[in-house]
């Protein structure tokens, strides 16, 4: 996508947006990726004529805030995850659906994948997902961190993981 600031103030024009609101972005202290994401989308709003102030809050406290729905933007790490599900996300009533999407059709299909046993009948079904998701757009995915992992030869139990790294490190031997 082409950013075009010029496109983006007539839209917001024509949607009846009100320049004088000002938004609050929630952005959790301690990840500095984050903390300057969030300034880099301030002055991309700021050139479309969306006026965004940050709060930023320890993490405990950012939780709270996002499950009780107390922001307007929120700029929060989602995991990566082996298995596509993504009831706790995109679910109605989901712990972590912090935007509150809310689609009787996705329900049905989170619910399909995950009984759904045979893994080609699941690619069908979250490619629906997918589908409904670019539509509705309830989240905006805006990067994912190229993580590079390495462990010394000297490591005897540990290894690197693509998903949980230091999942067992408790029990990691060094010669």
């Amino acid at each position: 996508l082409e950013f075009d600031p010029d496109k983006g103030r007539q839209m917001l024009k024509e949607a009846g947006w009100d320049g004088a609101r000002v938004l609050k972005m929630n952005v959790p202290l301690g990840n500095k990726a984050r903390e300057q994401s969030a300034d880099m989308i301030v002055q991309n709003l700021d050139k479309v004529g969306v006026k965004v102030q940050i709060a930023t809050h320890d993490f405990p406290t950012h939780m709270v805030n996002a499950r009780s729905g107390n922001f307007d933007l929120l700029l929060m790490g989602m995991p990566g995850f082996v298995d596509p599900n993504m009831e706790q996300q995109y679910q109605t009533k989901a712990q972590n659906n912090f935007m509150r999407y809310s689609s009787a059709e996705s329900d049905k299909l989170l619910a399909a994948g995950t009984a759904e046993p045979d893994p080609a009948k699941r690619k069908g079904i979250y490619h629906k997902l997918q589908q409904i998701w670019n539509a509705d757009v309830p989240l905006i995915t805006l990067y994912s961190p190229q993580d590079f992992l390495a462990v010394s030869k000297r490591v005897k139990v540990g290894e690197p993981k693509t998903f949980g790294m230091f999942y067992n490190l408790h029990e990691w031997d060094v010669e």
